[in-house]
């Protein structure tokens, strides 16, 4: 008797798509298990990458919103301001914007490259500073020595910035900066401080002028000169200013008039409203226990049963003073929220992101590669048909891990939908419609295909211990168990 072997006919990539395709439907049940747990993965890896994303971009708008809007504050603040000791001149320059920063430098003659490294220092002395002013006297001669005092800026350059964190390690105590920081700082405060010296020497000289310009006797009264000015007197002023040395952009002298302007109608408001008879009349119309707060008071004045409480302001400046106390409200609960008095996002912040990422891989990892060994068990009668039809093992293994890849396709699309909705729908119930101006569709589409490729190698890897698992059984093997 002869027997005839003939080659095996291999199945077309179109056909094993089908057939895996079907394999998939035919368990519909177990397979939606795991579909649904390697979508969870992927939402999560996507959740994490769009709300780092969405809060780093909405924490830089916010950031420049609120250089913006106090710019005129600051303006009027620096010209008018008593700066009685140079430290408060030096937290003044150390929330200098851009624009103002350009200013100053030009006033203190400091070029562009300097100039930066200037703001910037002034900036980490005064965050070294406060983080000095907190630490208990004990602690702090401990950290720099027995004869520390407060001021720990003037004795970096005494202790090695290696020994000064194994000090601080040691004392349990976490520096502001970082090493690069503290070495920057270290080097270049002595010539920091004297320029700086002499740059709060020659402002004081002029707001010396500009008071006598203004013909006032004390600098408290700068912002009421700047607001009865004419537009004749304004140019003026500008004039006399560009002549000592110091010119403000146009647009930040209009922002200072905006705000004197605001400042001066809540004021007369403010004043208005805590006279007894309109803080009872106040109580008899929203009741005792509403609206409390002068900033509550303030926010609703835009409201038609408030008209009665604007006292000499016009509807005008009744509905700017609403719009720009909620405004201010919202731009301080953003502030604190996304830690803007810090330097932006800590490395243990990012470190304890890829934990978590890891984590949940590995945790996913786990729950697939049992959710697919149930799966396999259920199989065992198919499988060892399979074998006796002429599968080989090669074959067994191909076909379960192309599955996997299938599923972690579908879970991954599905997964990436469910994280960026998560992550939009989160930071929109935080910041609002800041959200839409940190939409950035390069960002967002290379987010999703690290998620959409983490998602198919979690699932093939899941699917490699099932699948060889399976291709090694024998077929009577197989039989028995079913």
């Amino acid at each position: 008797m002869k027997i005839e072997i003939r080659k095996q006919r291999q199945m077309t990539p179109l056909e094993t798509l089908e057939f895996c395709s079907s394999s998939i439907r035919h368990r519909f049940s177990r397979s939606l298990l795991t579909l649904a747990v390697m979508a969870l993965a992927v939402a999560f890896f996507m959740y994490l990458q769009c709300d780092h994303l969405f809060r780093e971009r909405i924490r830089t708008g916010v950031a420049e919103e609120i250089q913006r809007s106090r710019g005129g504050a600051r303006l009027a603040s620096w010209l008018f301001a008593s700066y009685n000791t140079p430290q408060e001149f030096l937290r003044s320059l150390a929330v200098a914007d851009p624009s103002a920063a350009k200013c100053f430098g030009e006033f203190f003659g400091i070029q562009n490259e300097e100039r930066s490294r200037f703001f910037q220092t002034a900036g980490d002395v005064v965050v070294f500073d406060a983080f000095c002013h907190g630490i208990p006297t004990g602690k702090l001669q401990r950290l720099f020595g027995k004869d520390a005092g407060k001021n720990g800026v003037e004795q970096l350059s005494g202790v090695p910035v290696d020994e000064l964190i194994r000090r601080s390690r040691s004392l349990g105590i976490r520096l502001p900066l970082a090493k690069e920081e503290l070495a920057r700082l270290a080097s270049g405060y002595p010539a920091f401080r004297n320029r700086f010296l002499k740059a709060y020497a020659r402002w004081g000289v002029l707001q010396k002028h500009l008071q006598n310009h203004a013909g006032i006797s004390e600098m408290s009264a700068g912002r009421k000169f700047l607001l009865a000015l004419t537009p004749e007197e304004e140019e003026k002023t500008i004039a006399f200013l560009a002549e000592k040395g110091f010119s403000p952009e146009k647009k930040q002298w209009l922002q200072m008039k905006e705000y004197l302007r605001i400042q001066n109608a809540k004021e007369r408001l403010s004043a208005y409203l805590a006279q007894p008879e309109v803080r009872k009349k106040w109580r008899s119309v929203f009741g005792a226990g509403r609206y409390i707060k002068l900033d509550e008071k303030l926010c609703i004045m835009d409201r038609e049963e408030c008209a009665s409480f604007a006292g000499d302001l016009s509807d005008a400046e009744r509905r700017e003073v609403a719009k720009s106390t909620r405004q201010t409200l919202e731009l301080n609960r953003l502030e604190d929220s996304f830690s803007l008095g810090n330097a932006g996002i800590s490395v243990s912040d990012r470190s304890r992101q890829v934990y978590l990422m890891v984590l949940a891989f590995l945790v996913c990892v786990i729950g697939i590669t049992n959710a697919m060994l149930m799966s396999i068990t259920e199989r065992f009668s198919e499988i060892a048909t399979l074998k006796c039809l002429g599968a080989t093992d090669l074959f067994i293994l191909v076909q379960i891990v192309f599955e996997a890849m299938l599923q972690g396709v579908a879970g991954g699309v599905l997964g990436i939908f469910l994280g960026l909705g998560a992550a939009a729908g989160g930071n929109l119930l935080h910041s609002g419609f800041r959200l839409f101006g940190a939409w950035d569709w390069g960002a967002l589409s290379g987010a999703s295909l690290y998620a959409l490729g983490a998602g198919i190698l979690l699932a093939m890897l899941s699917a490699i211990y099932p699948a060889i698992k399976a291709a090694r059984m024998a077929p009577m093997e197989a039989m028995r168990v079913q």
